[in-house]
């Protein structure tokens, strides 16, 4: 009896098997002769991008364009047997230009390109991170734009973008906040993001918090007229929180 229930086990085990092996060549089928990439997050969450949009040009600027095109196409081509890290610029001018024809899914081609060939530039993600918003996907565009800050933390515009981005994804009020601080503190206190975040915190109700900002800027401005305009607003902000 006990080797009739290991023969029988056998049987089943032999039958999962085989369905198992169709399953999985059904996947290699259906992913093109690839098996696909495993992962997880938001990474793996396949999204549908706008390819394309309608801009209106004139005839010559669409000439101009395309004749760009033309010119940083010709550039990839013959600096492509000198080695590819040199074709930063191209790639990026060429994504641009595809851009302003509204051919996006070539931009992102071109910027994906740029990144590529350049590992250490956080310019083809900044980049990235507007193109994705134009396409629809603003969680892609906030993982681009998070890519070129941890490159090149100091770089305050980019900072920018991806904190007016927060706010188009609705962010809460402690993500924003927290996003700011790392902000500043990454651009050595820059003045213009200084302003933002204290303009925030007066929106907020938070008016002394808001001062503690101001004067932040405060001791980092020279030119007595905005010397003057920074402490009208730091009274006026202490007049409210009385």
């Amino acid at each position: 009896m006990f080797a009739k229930f290991i023969q029988d086990r056998f049987k089943v085990f032999l039958s999962l098997a085989a369905v198992i092996i169709i399953a999985a060549g059904l996947v290699w089928f259906n992913s093109g002769g690839r098996w696909p990439q495993l992962g997880g997050g938001a990474s793996t969450i396949k999204e549908n991008l706008l390819p394309k949009v309608s801009v209106n040009l004139t005839s010559e600027q669409q000439i101009k364009f395309e004749e760009a095109v033309k010119k940083y196409q010709d550039q990839i081509a013959r600096g492509d047997s000198q080695g590819e890290r040199t074709m930063l610029r191209p790639y990026l001018y060429l994504g641009i230009n595809y851009e302003s024809l509204g051919e996006l899914e070539l931009a992102r081609r071109a910027y994906l390109k740029a990144a590529e060939v350049n590992q250490a530039s956080d310019i083809p993600w900044s980049n990235l991170g507007s193109l994705y918003q134009q396409m629809g996907s603003l969680r892609l565009g906030k993982e681009a734009l998070l890519t070129a800050v941890r490159l090149n933390p100091q770089n305050s515009l980019v900072w920018q973008k991806l904190i007016e981005l927060y706010f188009k994804m609705n962010e809460t009020e402690g993500n924003i906040e927290a996003l700011y601080q790392k902000a500043i503190t990454s651009t050595d206190s820059n003045i213009e993001l200084v302003r933002d975040y204290a303009l925030y915190l007066e929106q907020l109700g938070r008016h002394n918090d808001a001062i503690k900002q101001w004067q932040i800027i405060l001791a980092k401005t020279k030119e007595k007229p905005q010397l003057d305009g920074i402490k009208d607003k730091i009274n006026e902000l202490q007049a409210k929180s009385k």
